[in-house]
């Protein structure tokens, strides 16, 4: 089975990447009817230039001398011609790129053996591997092997799963194409080489090379299934299989391709054939260094790290413990026939025994704890360490004494400036934690962009990998891969086969980072000098930098993995390409043209298959990839300048602030964004000291510095008498609140480190801390809401100014847009969406009396495209259509007459249809969900039906339409109902707005002022039954908008014009982040207190 010379050269022309394109030379011979090139530089656009913005894209094409006429050339899709023609057109002209013979090489192995001799071999060759990965699990790992791979080890099994069967599959018949490729690497060991490898060792390297070939083939050998299935059965059949079915059809589909398939898979997806066969020319060239490496380095290796007794010949080998950089070389574990383990490293690891001297310098200064790193033999390319074994604790007094040193750790790194020890680069080896990664224990200054906001918390003990720290991998999956916090056993104590998570043991942790900065502030910057001139500076001693995160690099590998991509090499540059943005975006053309070298490197490691990788030299300032020197100036200051700065800035500021974000940390890693607001019944009221409330709580807020007189003048009036001097104290509380929002923002300008507070991603239910963006619900939108209220309130200009410059920075970047809103990256709702934008716009336009506001929300909904809106799957009032309809609703007085109207109607024509989704609570989405936790259901409130009724209601008093109508008649009788059976139960009734009766009320509330007169009843009748159950709860324990006493103030405003509660919003509360969020912090209370005291003039943000 062999392709013809047709096919290769044909196979070649679709294979070619962008950059290969751009080459005439190779271009060869081309229609000139392209099709579909101005669809597909429209995708590349897309890609390329974040935004879709032109001006961006056509600097991206400057970059590498390309006009638009020409990009559109190379974008289109070649017409391959039919087989009878013999002139070339369609075809790869001159000598085939190498890599085809490799993939030619594959396909003839195949027929070495019929299909069900391939399948028992297979069969076979997996077993022994699942054999050997038990008999290679590490002491306390045994629930690793039970609980990775389950459908692998279901293989073999009487009756396998589905699951099973697919991996199955997948094995069978990748197994021959690893198979051929076996022999060549015999081939290419010399004698001396092959003799250190046992048949297990030569049985492992394949199996490294398997597990490769099955990620990158795994989305189109799923493709090719169902496409497979689809030409003998029909979609019905294919949807409606059982397990019966799918497994039969998975044994002929494995028939199939053993039988001549394969070749038609490479030839309809030549980029996977192109990515299988430079894996396999990679696996090869990097299996044969390590055996000639072995051979060289065994006498040193033998006197380093096994005590100058022999290691013997390799038995195991063991890989997949990182990702793949520079041509498929990846980190290896062997397995010595004297019992030892040693890792195999493909780079220098002068950096590491650098950084042991610098251990053993500050032990001699007296650092409070003793820091274990693994023993290294450095051979240049390559590098030698000893295999840190995951081992449990004696006793559960070790912890304290694990996790002081983990405190120690963090200090240290921070103190340097280091980065990336998430959970795969630590090991936990009894009472010590083991770095095993040293490449980046000190990192360069970055210029890819300006310092900032995002620079800062780089910059934090946030980032360095150490503390709980969420990564998206999926819409609706968060992991943590943080060191102290991950699933991954290894990073974690353990004891008695129980976990010791950092949450047990804080008080230590917090000890030892706390011991270890101080005596850094003291000795640091005196033993880093004495280090860097000892052993550093001057040495051409290598450090890695990372340009991005790994977890970047891993999703974007999964999209170019897919079949899409996998068939055309233009579509899988393009896809690669999103990578573009961060250099053309806020960077002059200079700054383009000295970092573009970057952003091409990138490119050709991931048409490779491999995971970038960037570097340079400890004290000078170029950036490399492993080959080159890309950009000869390209860092602002050296890995060792910038590690001696950190040093020598630490102060007692810089180290509360650091607590202050480790203890923030620690917290929100197990809460979650909305809580249900459940109170205490006055009945059982415990006294509360004023000011009482954990100071762990991110969403307790610190209210602001005001008069205590003044409360108490408050608390000391009589009831009756009480409105007019709480008017006044509400006013005044509220513009104590902007002005320390004003003096934070202040802070922010002239110092960035302040700039890091709670971000709340609602759809995952997941608290980050990160610079604020623009958002209504946790961002600047939000504040700005409140400073331009608080100017309406007082006419003070300073205040006009202050939101202004909020405001503007957001305004430029829509109008930037070209009228086109980027709806494929933002939420539809009012929290961090469209919707809250348009309400922002149009309020911050009154209160400030500023046309351009209401310009630029017309621009605004102008530039929504319908199609966002038939796409848009979230329905709530936070992140979905209803927050859309809602702020189209504000915006439509501020508007000329039917802007909004047809958008309006879109949005409910769509809330109507997906009644089923939304209708009941039982079957609510959940507002979100993540692998690591399960989510309460939002039964009532804004972030439930509520809320969508509660918009129906006003919409419907402006359209009328009987089918709304309707709807909103059966969600009354609906919500009544659950008001009944929450009033008759005897458990606490939650009363928050998000997701209690507060956020009902406000649905009987705009029932009460829009629905006909015959629903008014109704509505003012259920308002004072949830004013009954309120009057029977003490305060919450919070005191902000979404889940708190604002919350509740919210209703109590909007139903009586009441500003009962309010007084519970004067306490002081602290956490250990400023918190201005409009919904969770300072900000919403601000807002709501201002209401309180200016109802006529200041709106509900709900109405």
């Amino acid at each position: 089975m062999r392709l013809t010379e047709a096919e290769m050269r044909k196979m070649a022309l679709k294979a070619r990447f962008i950059r290969e394109r751009m080459n005439e030379n190779e271009t060869g011979k081309q229609r000139e009817n392209l099709k579909n090139s101005r669809e597909r530089l429209a995708l590349w656009q897309k890609k390329a230039a974040a935004r879709g913005s032109e001006t961006s894209f056509h600097n991206r094409l400057k970059m590498d001398g390309l006009t638009w006429e020409e990009a559109l050339r190379l974008a289109g899709e070649v017409e391959t011609g039919n087989e009878e023609e013999k002139d070339g057109e369609g075809e790869w002209p001159g000598e085939l790129p190498p890599y085809m013979e490799t993939v030619n090489r594959m396909l003839s192995g195949l027929s070495v053996l019929n299909p069900e001799e391939w399948k028992r071999e297979s069969e076979t060759f997996w077993q022994s591997h699942q054999k050997s990965r038990k008999d290679k699990v590490p002491d306390g790992n045994e629930d690793m092997a039970e609980n990775s791979d389950r459908d692998d080890q279901d293989i073999g099994r009487e009756h396998p799963s589905v699951a099973a069967v697919q991996a199955q599959t997948g094995i069978t018949v990748l197994y021959p194409l690893v198979r051929t490729l076996e022999n060549q690497l015999k081939k290419s060991w010399g004698p001396d080489e092959e003799a250190f490898f046992s048949e297990k060792a030569v049985a492992d390297c394949s199996r490294l090379l398997l597990d490769a070939f099955r990620k990158t083939c795994s989305a189109t050998l799923t493709q090719c299934f169902k496409i497979f299935v689809l030409r003998r059965e029909s979609m019905k059949y294919l949807r409606q299989m059982n397990d019966t079915q799918q497994i039969h059809c998975l044994h002929l589909f494995a028939d199939h391709l053993l039988a001549g398939g394969w070749k038609e898979v490479f030839v309809e997806f030549p980029v996977l054939a192109r990515l299988l066969a430079i894996s396999a020319h990679h696996w090869i060239t990097n299996m044969t260094a390590l055996a000639a490496h072995y051979r060289q380095n065994l006498p040193q290796l033998e006197k380093t790290l096994n005590e100058g007794q022999p290691l013997g010949a390799i038995q195991r080998i063991s890989g997949n413990l990182g990702d793949t950089h520079d041509r498929g070389k990846s980190v290896v574990v062997l397995t010595c026939e004297s019992g030892r383990q040693l890792v195999y490293k493909p780079r220098n690891l002068l950096i590491d025994s650098c950084y042991t001297s610098l251990l053993d310098q500050l032990g001699k200064r007296g650092f409070p704890y003793t820091l274990k790193v693994p023993k290294t033999v450095n051979a240049g390319d390559h590098g030698w360490a000893q295999f840190v074994k995951h081992t449990s604790l004696v006793s559960r007094g070790e912890a304290k004494a694990y996790y002081q040193r983990m405190g120690g750790w963090l200090a240290l790194v921070y103190a340097m400036g280091g980065c990336d020890f998430h959970d795969e680069n630590v090991i936990a080896c009894g009472a010590h934690p083991v770095l095993i990664d040293l490449e980046t224990v000190i990192s360069h200054g970055v210029t890819i962009e300006p310092q900032s906001d995002q620079g800062m918390q780089g910059a934090s003990v946030l980032n360095l990998g150490f503390l709980p720290i969420w990564l998206q991998e999926s819409a609706e999956s968060w992991v943590d891969r943080s060191s102290l916090n991950s699933s991954i056993r290894e990073s974690v104590p353990v004891f008695n086969g129980r976990r010791e998570l950092v949450f047990d043991h804080r008080q230590a942790f917090l000890e030892g980072f706390t011991k270890a900065y101080e005596f850094l502030m003291k000795e640091g910057s005196a033993a880093i000098c004495q280090w860097a001139e000892e052993t550093v500076r001057g040495k051409k001693v290598p450090v890695r930098f990372v340009m991005r995160k790994t977890w970047t690099y891993a999703q974007l590998q999964a999209c170019l993995a897919s079949p899409r991509c996998l068939e055309d090499g233009f579509l899988y540059s393009a896809e690669a390409e999103r990578l573009a943005a961060p250099y053309l975006l806020h960077s002059t053309v200079a700054e383009m043209t000295k970092n573009w070298p970057a952003f091409q490197a990138e490119c050709r490691h991931l048409e490779a298959g491999d995971v970038p990788i960037f570097g340079g030299y400890a004290d000078e300032k170029g950036l490399y990839d492993p080959h080159d020197c890309l950009v000869a100036d390209y860092f602002t200051h050296t890995a060792l300048q910038r590690a001696e700065q950190h040093m020598k800035g630490l102060n007692r500021e810089d180290l509360e602030r650091q607590t202050a974000y480790i203890q923030a940390s620690l917290h929100i890693r197990n809460e979650t964004t909305h809580t249900a607001g459940t109170a205490v019944l006055r009945a059982d009221e415990k006294p509360v000291k004023q000011g009482g409330a954990s100071t762990d709580a991110p969403d307790t807020v610190h209210t602001m510095a005001k008069s205590n007189i003044a409360a108490q003048a408050v608390q000391a009036t009589p009831a009756d008498q009480a409105d007019q001097a709480d008017q006044a104290v509400f006013k005044e509380a509220s513009m104590n609140i902007c002005r320390e929002l004003r003096r934070q923002m202040e802070r922010k300008k002239r110092d960035s480190s302040h700039s890091l507070t709670y971000q709340y991603n609602l759809r995952n239910q997941i608290i980050e801390i990160a610079p604020m963006r623009d958002t209504l619900y946790d961002g600047r939108l939000g504040v700005a809401l409140l400073m331009a209220a608080c100017f309406r309130a007082t006419g003070e200009t300073e205040i006009h100014t202050e939101a202004l410059k909020l405001m503007n920075p957001f305004c430029e970047e829509l109008k930037q847009s070209l009228g086109a809103v980027p709806t494929d990256r933002l939420p539809m709702g009012t929290a961090h969406g469209l919707g809250g934008m348009l309400l922002t716009l149009v309020r911050v336009g009154e209160y400030l009396e500023e046309p351009i506001f209401f310009e630029t929300a017309e621009r605004m909904v102008r530039g929504i495209p319908h199609e966002a809106i038939r796409k848009c799957t979230t329905w709530n009032w936070f992140e979905g259509l209803t927050g859309l309809a809602h702020g189209l609703l504000v915006a439509a007085a501020f508007l000329p007459d039917g802007t909004a109207d047809e958008l309006m109607d879109n949005c409910v024509e769509r809330i109507l249809g997906a009644k089923n989704q939304w209708w009941d609570p039982s079957t609510v989405k959940k507002v979100g969900q993540t692998a690591a936790r399960e989510i309460p259901v939002l039964r009532m409130g804004m972030g439930a039906r509520s809320g969508i009724l509660q918009v129906l209601i006003r919409y419907n008093e402006k359209r009328n339409r009987p089918e709304v109508e309707e709807i909103i008649g059966q969600g009354i009788r609906a919500e009544a109902a659950l008001l009944e059976e929450l009033s008759t139960k005897k458990e606490a009734i939650p009363l928050s707005l998000c997701s209690g009766i507060a956020g009902m009320g406000l649905m009987w509330a705009s029932l009460e002022k829009c629905g006909r007169e015959e629903m008014k009843h109704t509505g003012r009748n259920n308002m004072n039954r949830i004013a009954a159950i309120l009057e029977q709860y003490q305060p919450l324990q919070t005191d902000d908008l979404c889940c708190g006493n604002s919350g509740v103030a919210e209703w109590w405003l909007t139903a009586e014009g009441s500003g009962k509660t309010c007084r519970q919003l004067l306490r002081r509360r602290h956490t250990h982040l400023w918190n201005p969020s409009l919904f969770k912090g300072m900000a919403g209370i601000g807002y709501t207190l201002l209401r309180a005291s200016e109802e006529k003039s200041i709106h509900s943000l709900f109405f």
